[in-house]
């Protein structure tokens, strides 16, 4: 009898043992997640999850030696777009928490039948039949796995993951997970932070002994130029606080508001919807056909690809070359150049045509390098360096401009050690009765993303002529 009982506890080790080596496999769904999940025999234990192409991360998890292995398979986009608007919403979190309850306990009752139905299969083959044998067999395999479940959800050590190993491209950035798990924390924080820093704008222009008074804009308008925003959500949040605390008559976007052009990143245009004045949108090489055809479709946006009026204004632009393909990278010199010739002749025609105030849009300053030195555009406003500056070139009179990155580096800047600012342009002109219109100053608006301090400089440029300031002399 003592070889029967033996065989027996060989039988229940081989068939929990086989189970879980290589009948564990299971496909789950959630959103637009379709996940693959197995367990495999191990020297100590882990978790491992893996990205495809991306890498790989593991972790030691929990004390028992098996490795639990979870694969991403497949991403739905748009299923995956109501996920993130829960997380936007406070949802996201408890449907998560349930949501994993729900695959571990139907992952944990799967491998327990499936160890059972082995462990009987196992001792038939060791010409085992007697029910009572059999009936061991199958409960000792639904029991064994239940303990280890247990004990593997009691000991499991979800913080295990902020000393994790990384396989794979991934390794390259080794604090990935802390950087972004950093970012995702102060997300939230940082939008209220800009809807408070925007609503009060309109009381720190007020406060005339920290902004010099223009004198004879009251009547005047300002355009407040973007670019950069590159996904940033609390980027649109604080553009939404200026438009709602100064009398801003347009956006003017330079572009890159996505990273990659995804249908997923372009869902950042519902927030655009909600600005209630005209955005004029210059496509960057960021973006992609899709995102551009969304900012097609959105009521109060124009994509320039030409000439755009706006109040007197003469709004030049063309769409990056980039942003008719659908990879991020740069336009070739031969595109670029193919492009300045355009702005150039567009711009004379335009000058000839009807002398306005000609504001010339680029993403990238190359195509637009050349209005500068022409002296064919009265401001030339260009992005893609990240950094803002407002220069006049002395032989043109040319306004060169770029406002920096109004995404502070999109959502890589909450990542990064060093503090890379949200910033803007504001300009601000006076419209003359005779239809003229002048440019008066330029704010150079600073939002600091570690401590939220604002800060703005005013730029001051020719005043408006004496024999035409007022047409009734």
């Amino acid at each position: 009898m003592k070889w029967r009982a033996a065989f027996l506890i060989l039988a229940i080790v081989l068939g929990v043992c086989f189970s879980l080596q290589f009948l564990s496999q299971r496909n789950y769904s959630w959103g637009g997640l379709e996940v693959k999940v197995r367990t495999v025999l191990a020297s100590s234990g882990s978790t491992r999850l893996d990205v495809p192409p991306v890498g790989r991360l593991t972790a030691d998890t929990h004390p028992l030696p098996f490795r639990i292995e979870l694969s991403l398979r497949q991403i739905e986009m748009q299923s995956l777009g109501v996920m993130i608007d829960g997380a936007v919403s406070g949802t996201f979190l408890p449907d998560l928490t349930e949501e994993v309850r729900r695959i571990a306990l139907s992952y944990i009752l799967s491998l327990m039948v499936v160890a059972a139905l082995s462990a009987t299969a196992a001792a038939l083959m060791l010409n085992l039949r007697d029910p009572r044998s059999l009936v061991m067999a199958f409960a000792s395999g639904l029991i064994i796995v239940a303990i280890l479940s247990s004990i593997t959800y009691a000991s499991y050590d979800p913080e295990a993951f902020y000393h994790h190993r990384l396989e794979g491209p991934v390794a390259a950035f080794p604090g990935a997970l802390t950087a972004v798990q950093h970012g995702m924390d102060r997300l939230e924080s940082l939008r209220q932070e800009m809807r408070t820093l925007g609503a009060s704008l309109m009381q720190l222009y007020g406060m005339r002994g920290g902004l010099p008074a223009l004198e004879g804009v009251d009547g005047g308008f300002s355009l407040l130029v973007v670019a950069d925003i590159h996904n940033n959500v609390p980027a649109v949040d604080f553009v939404g606080g200026m438009v709602a605390s100064y009398p801003v008559r347009a956006i003017v976007d330079l572009g890159d508001l996505t990273d990659w052009g995804t249908a997923l990143e372009a869902r950042i245009t519902r927030e655009i919807a909600n600005l209630n004045v005209p955005y004029i949108f210059a496509p960057g090489n960021h973006e992609s056909p899709g995102v551009v055809q969304i900012m097609h479709e959105i009521p109060n946006v124009t994509v320039v690809d030409g000439t755009v009026e706006l109040g007197g204004i003469h709004i030049l632009g063309f769409p990056d070359p980039s942003s008719q393909r659908d990879a991020p990278a740069e336009a070739s010199t031969e595109e670029f150049d193919a492009l300045s010739r355009r702005y150039l002749v567009e711009a004379r025609a335009l000058a000839l045509e009807e002398p306005a105030f000609l504001l010339a849009v680029s993403h990238d300053p190359r195509p637009v390098a050349r209005l500068v030195d022409a002296g064919t555009a009265d401001v030339v406003a260009s992005a893609h360096t990240h950094r803002l500056r407002v220069v006049v070139n002395d032989e043109s009179g040319t306004v060169h401009i770029d406002p920096g990155t109004t995404g502070g580096a999109g959502v890589r800047g909450l990542t990064t050690p060093r503090d890379v600012p949200m910033t803007a342009l504001l300009l601000h002109f006076e419209e003359l009765l005779t239809g003229d219109i002048f440019l008066r100053a330029i704010d150079s608006v600073t939002v600091s993303q570690v401590d939220g301090i604002l800060s703005i400089r005013r730029e001051f440029f020719d005043p408006v002529p004496e024999e035409i300031s007022d047409p009734s002399d």
